[in-house]
């Protein structure tokens, strides 16, 4: 019986539009009525949350969130937050190093990452109270931070992405570099990962691992898939999350695909 369900957002609970569908939400509220605890986990800061659910109505109501890819945790009823395995300042200013030569060097803090951005007057135009720029990397004062991220065309992020391989992921322990959606990289600690807080929070709520249904698309949700009970990726999703997956829905993110899965799955 599954009594935990987690989601990745984009590309799986919601369509390329950002949209969660009228149906989602009514078979999200189905489950949550029946007692099944319900979760998000994306790259998202936790306190982005917030905004993000109110926009799909109050009546829907998670009960813990993954921020960053699996460095941080809020346990909404409890209200515990908690943090996991973030990168230390060296482990930055080394990355900042690395990729130097495919970026300019104009950084923004945004609370618990760093980004850099192509275009980087559409990040600025935000307006994010805390979106602080860096103009030296080297005076940024931290400890340690959830992870950095970068956003670039598609054919320079393709290009970066097999740089990344080969210069860092192959031959780097402590750290590595990922591809969440196109055109995006980001890096975080090696042993970061949406599983981490999952099973942090099934253990914390005398959940059993077989009990975990994980749903998801791509690289990046790979851990909490390998990790659930029932591992769930879209039929849009990238070919090594399929590969790991115990079942691929029949549709996509734009036909919505979560809906239909869960909807006949808990028929």
């Amino acid at each position: 019986m599954i009594k935990f369900i987690i989601f990745d957002i984009d590309g799986t609970l919601v369509d390329d539009e950002k949209v969660l569908s009228k149906n989602t939400k009514e078979v999200l509220k189905t489950l949550k009525d029946q007692g099944i605890k319900l979760g998000l986990a994306s790259g998202r800061q936790i306190k982005q949350y917030h905004k993000q659910v109110s926009s799909w109505g109050s009546d829907l109501l998670f009960d813990m969130y993954v921020g960053l890819n699996g460095a941080e945790l809020y346990d909404v009823y409890d209200k515990e937050y908690r943090s996991f395995y973030k990168l230390k300042i060296n482990e930055i200013k080394e990355i900042v190093e690395i990729m130097a030569p495919f970026v300019k060097h104009e950084y923004y803090k945004h609370g618990d990452m760093i980004r850099y951005d192509d275009d980087i007057t559409s990040f600025k135009n935000r307006k994010l109270d805390d979106c602080l720029p860096i103009d030296d990397i080297y005076d940024l004062k931290i400890d340690e931070i959830g992870k950095v991220l970068y956003h670039f065309d598609l054919n320079k992020a393709m290009e970066i992405e097999r740089f990344i391989d080969v210069h860092i992921n192959e031959c780097h322990k402590d750290y590595h570099g990922f591809k969440t959606q196109p055109g995006y990289l980001e890096f975080s600690n090696i042993h970061t990962s949406k599983a981490v807080p999952m099973i942090y929070y099934a253990n914390k709520h005398q959940v059993d691992m077989s009990e975990v249904m994980a749903l998801g698309d791509t690289t990046n949700d790979n851990a909490m898939i390998e990790a659930s009970g029932v591992g769930v990726c879209l039929k849009n999703g990238t070919d090594d999350t399929k590969k790991i997956a115990d079942i691929i829905t029949e549709y996509t993110n734009n036909e919505e695909g979560a809906y239909r899965f869960l909807k006949d799955y808990f028929k």
